[in-house]
């Protein structure tokens, strides 16, 4: 839902042919609705005789309501006077101003429920309206009204009571219930200082036994009947309109305190506990204009089948609570899946609907309708109601069911993704191990070569050191080699001396051997 600024709009013309629904405006009005779908929604209706103040009262209603939703309270509401009064045309004059019903759905939660306020063509306006027509605007005020205050001024009596004297119709029906939750009589321009009287003491009062049962009638047909009073605004608002800039300032402060305490009391319906959704707001609408569709209905063909719509809605009401109670036993006890659950309801619900048809055909006021017609289409409706709530459980079911299906599919998906995932983990963590066990085996394989490198480069130095000690040993040798052939070729050369020195003696011993031998022959 939407939660835009609205405007009121027309829903409803009111014409001497019968009132024309505009579906498509409600339906687009009901989409301002704040909240969701199921939110509830409390509709405030208001009718009177015209030109009575009662579009200005709604327009001071938007007012407070804006006040109240953003402090949850109304004390001070007043304080801004230069507030205006403006929403719903409004303006001094003799002629009606409000033409039909118009609808404005406040844009903010209130009081845990939707705002919805209903303003109504006056009755008694010599320019469009008839005895008829007034009548039936009234009854579609109440129809969807959660609250409907009926708009009088200065006095309450006899006459105004008429407007709801059709109610009484039905005072004897024991097992309707009420038709409408809440009427509020408001008076206004009230100048007494004791308040007028309630039904019931209006009831106690009277002598006539047609105005008791009048009253009673009137005081059966409501959950809740209360009358509240507000004095003039002042004579500044009495004498202007909307165009004339009108604020909250105009407005004299009695009047604005007795406001505030009527409009705390239409926020909060006491025991009146509504649980109507938009939707059903829509349907209710949507009734009302298969009804009324060129044509006028009289008062009572009006009340008539208010009574018994009435009752058909408590015999729907009543038909889904045990419906309910059925599925909830069903469903405890139940083994199988949710098909199954609806084979076994669906065996009980022929027996439903035939004691559904039988409190229906034999309760006091469808007895008592003279328009078998109206009877007969609302037999007819308990009957189509009852094939759609049927049809509607038994696709609740099937969607169950295929959920249930569908559930089962995404558990066995779900496990075998999980294994899938498991596998996959499994596989990435395996193929972590690989990888890292293919870099251990490297560093092992760089550390093998490492140590064989540095094996080799050992064993090179050890070679190394191996022939350079080799070399040392063959220059030590070469030079010891080289020495000993120096010594030798000295040796060689000191041999070939002493040899020659030898030869020398040798050859001197010899000379003087000859010498000798020589001198010893001359001797």
């Amino acid at each position: 839902m939407g939660s835009e600024e609205s405007k009121p709009q027309a829903i409803i013309q009111l014409t001497k042919q019968g009132p024309q629904y505009d579906i498509p405006v409600f339906k687009q009005l009901l989409k301002q609705v704040p909240g969701n779908k199921d939110t509830k929604v409390h509709v405030i209706s208001i009718s009177g005789k015209y030109r009575s103040g009662k579009s200005f009262l709604l327009n001071l209603f938007k007012i407070y309501l804006d006040y109240y939703s953003q402090f949850e309270t109304d004390d001070g509401w007043t304080v801004a006077r230069d507030i205006p009064i403006r929403g719903w045309e409004w303006r001094k004059c003799q002629i009606g101003v409000t033409h039909g019903i118009w609808m404005y759905v406040y844009p903010k939660i209130v009081n845990k429920k939707a705002i919805i306020l209903l303003d109504c063509q006056g009755y008694a306006d010599p320019t469009r309206s008839d005895p008829t027509l007034d009548n039936l605007i009234l009854f579609i005020a109440l129809q969807l009204g959660d609250v409907h205050i009926l708009n009088v001024n200065q006095t309450f009596g006899n006459e105004d009571l008429s407007q709801l004297s059709v109610c009484a119709l039905h005072a004897d029906d024991d097992a309707t219930g009420y038709i409408f939750q809440r009427n509020v009589v408001l008076v206004r321009n009230w100048e007494f200082d004791e308040r007028p009287m309630t039904l019931e003491e209006m009831y106690k009062v009277t002598e006539s036994a047609s105005a008791k049962d009048e009253l009673k009638g009137i005081m059966k047909a409501f959950r809740i009947f209360g009358v509240e009073t507000l004095p003039h605004p002042g004579k500044t608002v009495g004498k202007a309109d909307e165009t004339a800039g009108i604020t909250i300032g105009d407005a004299d402060e009695e009047f604005l305190e007795e406001a505030a305490n009527l409009f705390l009391k239409l926020l909060f319906p006491m025991s009146v506990d509504s649980q109507v959704t938009s939707i059903d707001l829509l349907l209710k609408f949507q009734f009302l204009s298969k009804r009324s569709v060129g044509k006028v209905l009289s008062p009572k063909q009006a009340y008539e089948e208010s009574v018994i719509k009435t009752i058909c809605e408590q015999l729907r009401k009543e038909f889904e609570k045990n419906l309910a109670e059925q599925r909830t036993m069903l469903e405890k006890s139940a083994k199988a899946g949710s098909f199954a659950v609806w084979r076994q309801l669906e065996a009980k619900l022929p027996s439903m609907l035939k004691d559904v048809m039988e409190k229906y055909n034999h309760h006091p006021s469808v007895e008592r309708c003279a328009n078998q017609g109206v009877v007969n289409e609302y037999r007819n409706f308990i009957k189509a109601m009852y094939q759609k709530i049927v049809t509607i459980v038994k696709c609740e079911y099937e969607a169950r069911e295929a959920k249930e299906k569908l559930q089962a599919k995404e558990k066995l998906v779900a496990d075998s993704e999980r294994k899938l995932t498991e596998a996959n983990r499994e596989c990435d963590r395996a193929t972590a191990e690989k990888h890292n066990l293919a870099r251990q085996m490297c560093k092992l394989q760089g550390t093998v070569e490492t140590l064989q490198q540095q094996k080799r480069q050992q064993e090179l130095n050890q070679v190394n050191k191996q022939l350079k000690e080799a070399e040392e040993t063959a220059r030590k040798a070469k030079q010891a080699r080289e020495e000993a052939q120096a010594k030798l070729m000295k040796e060689k050369a000191a041999q070939e001396k002493a040899k020659k020195e030898a030869e020398r003696a040798e050859a001197e011993k010899e000379k003087a051997e000859k010498s000798e031998s020589k001198c010893c022959s001359i001797m």
